[in-house]
């Protein structure tokens, strides 16, 4: 199934900033400095997300929230980088949260918006695609590749979606770097199924030169598209 153009449109054009909400703020009590409250003490205190089968707050939110933060492995600019996409990340949730509850609590649209914040909040100034080398694997090595998988295709999407932005936006020969430098660091079958996915929204957007060099990477991690 080919994946939907809007999603590369929402890659290409993801530096957009989420409009503000000062209810979702003060509802959820976002911070000017990077915190995890969000995940544990608000939204999962309120809704038991855990129990449902959409526990991306807990399972996913929180739990990489707390292992960005404690890692020391970053450069000064990949701090910055942390910083600032833990606070997009956290904003969005908190945001989702307030939109989709009301009397009760809608897990699985909290998760799915939650999902959806993760490439432009990667990708806005400072962006990922511009980090050092260093930095990308610091990130590829804090995120297990099965607690993305156990997010659904949604999750893969989401990765494949943050590299295909880095190629579009940095040109082939840098993208194909940073895909590299990153996929390295994962298993082999999550690396490819990556790659697969960032060449389907390359051939939606028309970019044959993009999808080919996704599909030559994805050779690289034993997964030839034939």
């Amino acid at each position: 199934m080919r994946i939907s153009f809007r999603l590369a449109l929402v890659a290409v054009f993801g530096m957009i900033a989420i409009p503000g909400n000062a209810s979702a703020q003060a509802a959820c009590s976002s911070t000017v400095a990077p915190s995890c409250e969000v995940y544990t003490d608000c939204i999962e205190a309120k809704c038991n997300c855990n129990a449902t089968s959409y526990a991306y707050v807990e399972k996913f939110g929180a739990k990489y929230c707390k292992r960005f933060l404690a890692n020391t492995g970053f450069s000064a600019n990949g701090r910055e980088w942390r910083d600032k996409t833990l606070l997009c990340l956290s904003d969005a949730v908190s945001r989702a949260f307030v939109s989709t509850s009301s009397s009760t609590c809608d897990c699985k649209g909290i998760q799915a918006a939650a999902i959806k914040s993760h490439t432009p909040c990667y990708v806005s100034s400072p962006s990922f695609c511009k980090l050092p080398s260093d930095d990308i694997r610091v990130i590829a090595k804090i995120v297990d590749s099965g607690d993305i998988v156990a997010l659904g295709l949604d999750g893969t999407i989401e990765t494949a979606l943050t590299l295909f932005t880095c190629m579009t936006s940095e040109g082939v020969a840098q993208g194909t770097d940073i895909a590299l430098t990153f996929l390295d660091e994962k298993g082999n079958i999550f690396a490819g199924e990556v790659a697969l996915k960032s060449a389907e929204l390359a051939d939606s957007a028309g970019l044959t030169d993009v999808a080919a060099a996704f599909r030559e990477i994805a050779k690289r991690y034993g997964n030839n598209p034939g």
